[in-house]
């Protein structure tokens, strides 16, 4: 078996993993949790689902009806634009309605990865033209950070660890050397230690070496180390909470520089 046909099967069980688990969170709510906000502007538990479904529907080639969106206070792109049209077309909805065509075009897809044999074919996503296997890791994170919108919003926590969390985490991870060299725009020979706690825990030194942040191997004394908590760590990069929050509440720990531990967290949001 060759490792893309490893990365191929990989992924289709890590998409049918998050969709299973959305699936049986959603069997568990109470009727009045699917109102409650979300960190998510404007977006209730519901409108999530919602939004998951759209995505679908349109990779599947399914027409969408058009529609001008009643709230787009806080639509900044066409993405955001696309995504509220869905999410918008399907608040008249039943909860019964949205589940069955939240399985209904899930079980579609399934079908139709399970028919695509070579991964490597070019398909678009968010972040522009790549593959298929690229298109898909960013399905099944984007799946299971919706996810995690839900169950903060309902206090139910779950799946902070486990094979789609590792795989979301490790996609965050690897935005951080452009958080600190195009964002933060941190200076030639400094470096920063992200120390990630809790159920997916991780840390790694990112350094700025002849004009580049990279991650670094070996022992080096970093210039400033940021430590939170797994989840923490989401809602920093994925945008759901003001950083000031985090820091002023004690859930970011900053030792070494902290005036540019302060800088680097307010970057730290990559979400489009």
């Amino acid at each position: 078996m060759t490792s893309l046909e490893d990365e191929r099967k990989l992924l289709i069980r890590l998409q049918t993993e998050v969709w299973d688990s959305i699936d049986n969170l959603c069997m568990s709510l109470k009727r009045k949790e699917w109102d409650i906000t979300t960190d998510c502007p404007g977006w209730s538990v519901k409108d999530c689902i919602s939004h998951l479904i759209g995505i679908e529907h349109r990779l599947l080639g399914r027409q969408v009806t058009d529609h001008v969106p009643k709230n787009m206070k806080h639509v900044n792109n066409d993405l955001g634009l696309r995504n509220e049209i869905d999410v918008d077309l399907r608040r008249s909805c039943s909860i019964n309605t949205i589940l069955e065509e939240f399985r209904e075009v899930t079980s579609e897809r399934k079908k139709i990865l399970h028919r695509q044999q070579d991964f490597s074919e070019k398909a678009e996503s968010p972040i522009g033209t790549g593959s298929i296997a690229d298109l898909l890791s960013i399905r099944i994170f984007d799946c299971w950070v919706h996810e995690q919108d839900i169950r903060r919003a309902i206090r139910k926590p779950g799946n902070l660890s486990g094979n789609a969390a590792a795989h979301s985490f490790r996609r965050i991870d690897r935005t951080m050397p452009y958080i600190v060299g195009k964002k933060s725009k941190v200076g030639e020979g400094k470096s920063v230690e992200f120390i990630r706690t809790g159920y997916t825990a991780n840390n790694f030194v990112v350094a700025v070496e002849s004009g580049r942040a990279r991650v670094t191997e070996g022992d080096v004394s970093p210039t400033v180390s940021l430590s939170m908590e797994c989840e923490d760590y989401l809602i920093l990069t994925c945008g759901r909470e003001h950083p000031s929050n985090l820091i002023n509440s004690g859930r970011i720990s900053i030792s070494g520089d902290a005036h540019l531990g302060q800088s680097i967290v307010r970057q730290m949001n990559f979400m489009i």
